[in-house]
């Protein structure tokens, strides 16, 4: 279903609790852990400032007009038997 509300978007305020209670039961989080991990992001809300999305191609590299997920990950790129220096060969080249 499309939402065609034509009021404009705007962001509101986190539940914490809820998402405390929420990770807890569904994910095993312990309580002090879960605000551990929310307190920068709500801190971060209430001063005004939000994230921002980013677009599916910042994850992306090119070489040779071949699209390929650019791996940060060291335990993942491990996983994918790409080496070390893979991602910085391909900066590189972006770069020339």
């Amino acid at each position: 279903m499309v939402d065609t509300n034509p009021e404009k978007f705007t962001w509101g305020q986190c539940d914490v609790e809820g998402l405390v209670e929420f990770c807890n039961r569904h994910i095993g989080w312990p309580e002090k852990e879960t605000r551990r991990m929310l307190d920068p992001v709500v801190k971060r809300s209430e001063n005004g400032e939000r994230y921002r999305q980013t677009r599916l191609e910042s994850f992306m590299r090119y070489e040779d007009g071949i699209r390929f997920a650019d791996v940060k990950s060291k335990r993942l790129r491990s996983v994918l038997g790409l080496k070390e220096d893979d991602s910085n060969t391909t900066a590189n080249k972006r770069g020339s």
